[in-house]
């Protein structure tokens, strides 16, 4: 498909259904990334779980190091 036809589609198309053309369009251009990103998504949740463990146990050592106590919304309930 030319840029030409691709304008001709979508200058017919209702304006709501424009952003979703290009979308559609989008993802045939990166097939390869989006097939990537589906093969792969199990092993992707798992590093952003495993870095958000990080991050928490970064602000837990932080927190010690400057002497700080956690504020009165991060403390849990009695009970829990």
């Amino acid at each position: 498909m030319t840029p030409q036809e691709l304008a001709d589609i979508l200058r017919h198309l209702p304006p709501a259904n424009v952003p979703a053309v290009r979308f559609y369009l989008a993802l045939q251009e990166n097939r390869e990334n989006v097939q990537w990103l589906i093969e792969n998504k199990p092993f992707i949740q798992a590093a952003l779980a495993d870095l958000e463990q990080q991050i928490q146990h970064a602000r837990r050592i932080t927190y010690r190091c400057k002497g700080l106590r956690p504020t009165p919304a991060r403390i849990p309930p009695p009970g829990l």
